[in-house]
């Protein structure tokens, strides 16, 4: 398998004490694969990071929201700034438009970036789970690609067929 095993999900993987020792169990059985975390950025730590570096992780990715978080550029990198002063690495702005903000995070062995999004006009409904983001005007004109694509698996071992929704 060399593809990319995803540890994310409506949830917060780094709250796991032992993530590091299931990224290298994926590692050992899977050793040409992607191994992936979606993080919030809360519990990164420099020895976190390293932990996870030496386990085997190849990719970690960033989505920056606090908790009540409010939209606009100066909040984005107020958190980002926050999450990188937590592992001592100066983050580099990849790219900027008017809804979200993309970083990249020198690492010398996982590639790291950070996403700060307008959630607002940018986010999904969730499978009509979120009522506040419900465009009832949007019609669907082709197959959501996820279920071609991914394979979801809960905290439980439940499957589900879809990311977006929820066991």
């Amino acid at each position: 398998f060399d593809r990319t095993i995803r540890f994310a999900r409506y949830c917060e993987p780094l709250a796991c004490k032992e993530i590091d020792e299931y990224v290298a169990i994926a590692r050992r059985a899977l050793p040409n694969a992607d191994i992936d975390i979606v993080t919030n950025g809360d519990y990164l730590n420099r020895d976190l990071l390293e932990r996870l570096a030496q386990a085997g992780l190849s990719t970690l990715r960033i989505s920056v929201y606090p908790k009540g978080f409010v939209w606009n550029h100066a909040n984005a990198l107020a958190q980002i700034e926050k999450i990188c002063a937590n592992i001592g690495i100066e983050p580099e702005l990849a790219h900027r438009e008017a809804g979200s903000i993309t970083w990249t995070i020198a690492h010398a062995r996982v590639s790291i970036t950070a996403k700060a999004e307008d959630l607002a006009t940018t986010g999904n409904d969730r499978g009509q789970s979120l009522a506040d983001m419900i465009d009832s005007d949007y019609q669907r004109t082709s197959p959501c690609p996820f279920v071609f694509n991914n394979l979801t698996v809960d905290y439980d071992r439940s499957v589900m067929p879809c990311c977006n929704l929820r066991a």
